[in-house]
């Protein structure tokens, strides 16, 4: 699966990132300690299930789709304000992708689930998961 797309539609519906990009440039970012008003979208986990057929294979495969972003707030001591930017980010990055079907897939974007990946003085990592399923088939 392509994530040009993805992050094609999250630069288009989420105004708030300048930029989205990959895995290397969330790690370059984590290296530096600079974070800025970016996203970074990588595929998490891919996981087979179970061949459906007896004399030919079809499964759904799922792909997990990360989008990871910072948001830093250190306008209060508890990370309640982050977290409030957060939730307005999140709101944001779900309305543009859940449903949403990428162009060459037969299943549209489904939500599974968010976290926070790490807190530290009003600096938050949040991630949130989607899921699209996939599926091999051959006779």
């Amino acid at each position: 699966m392509r994530l040009g797309p993805i992050k094609d539609q999250l630069l288009a519906g989420v105004p708030a990132f300048s930029r989205v990009s990959g895995a290397a440039a969330m790690a370059a970012a984590m290296q530096s300690g600079r974070f800025d008003h970016s996203a970074y979208v990588f595929i998490s986990s891919i996981n087979a299930g179970e061949n459906q057929l007896a004399n030919a294979v079809m499964q759904t495969v799922p792909i997990e789709v990360t989008v990871a972003y910072w948001v830093r707030n250190v306008s209060d001591s508890t990370g309640e304000a982050a977290m409030d930017d957060v939730e307005d980010l999140r709101e944001a990055v779900v309305a543009a992708l859940l449903g949403w079907k990428p162009e060459g897939q037969k299943a549209p974007l489904f939500y599974r689930r968010g976290e926070v990946i790490s807190f530290s003085f009003g600096t938050v990592l949040w991630a949130d998961r989607f899921v699209i399923n996939t599926y091999l088939r051959r006779s």
